[in-house]
């Protein structure tokens, strides 16, 4: 969140390294969403529901995803228990599909450069804080005359 990027710059500037906090919307990886597709209609996805219902999911909601009738099972962030569900789905008659489920929002990045071949151990920036989901490294960006800005 913000205030961890804050944080975690503020410990590098303690370390003498340069570092700013930056958002950008990014994917948030939410889990691994179940569905059954294919209903012609509302109708039909309902009755396909109450067979759920009965065959111990009860966690089977009808929905539009997009123009499509679907009925969802799930979101889960263990595959192990998206495939549990999904095998659940083939015992009652259905044919299940798992999709990574994603959404936009904020996220908060913390921009160095290194000075002089400066090594940072990412793994002991993460104590004390949550995480670090992500490290990329890329290409400096050019300074007001054009050419690359040093760190």
């Amino acid at each position: 969140d913000q205030n961890a990027a804050q944080q975690l710059s503020v410990s590098l500037a303690k370390q003498g390294i340069k570092a700013e906090p930056v958002a950008r919307e990014g994917r948030i990886w939410m889990g691994h969403w179940v569905q059954i597709q294919g209903f012609a209609d509302r109708e039909l996805a309902e009755a396909a529901r109450q067979r759920l219902l009965q065959a111990g999911l009860p966690d089977a909601y009808v929905m539009q995803d997009g123009p499509i009738t679907i009925i969802s099972l799930g979101v889960f962030r263990e595959r192990g228990r998206a495939e549990r569900v999904i095998e659940a789905a083939r015992l009652a008659g259905f044919t299940a599909a798992m999709r990574e489920r994603v959404r936009t929002a904020t996220e908060y990045w913390v921009v160095s450069g290194q000075a002089g071949g400066q090594a940072v151990a990412l793994g002991e920036l993460a104590a004390g804080f949550d995480r670090i989901l992500r490290a990329e490294s890329g290409p400096c960006p050019p300074s007001a005359s054009g050419s690359v800005a040093p760190e």
